[in-house]
């Protein structure tokens, strides 16, 4: 480490210096720079994965909202058909009753 400055930030590690230290200008900028651009580098790079990643995702909410709809709709069918089965079956068991009576 190039001790021309007495801190670094916490993030980029880029140097700091105080009143008492002796810069060495070209070698401390060009190496902040250097850490700067890789770090613009990797978000650019993460920032395009992302848009990416987005687009899956919102395909795959849409088919699950799709999915969701069709069983709302099956499940909309079997309890019509339960109700009436239950009717059904209360004529049923009404004319078995008016039988054994």
């Amino acid at each position: 480490m190039n001790m021309s400055f007495s801190n670094i930030t916490p993030n980029l590690g880029l140097p700091q210096w105080l009143a008492s230290d002796k810069p060495n200008w070209d070698i401390d900028t060009n190496e902040a720079f250097e850490k700067i651009d890789d770090f613009a580098g990797n978000v650019n790079s993460e920032t395009a994965s992302l848009g990416g990643r987005i687009t899956n995702n919102q395909d795959a909410i849409e088919s699950l909202q799709s999915e969701v709809q069709t069983q709302s709709g099956i499940i909309t069918t079997h309890g019509t058909r339960i109700s009436d089965l239950e009717t059904q079956n209360q004529t049923q068991q009404t004319s078995i009753n008016k039988l054994n009576t």
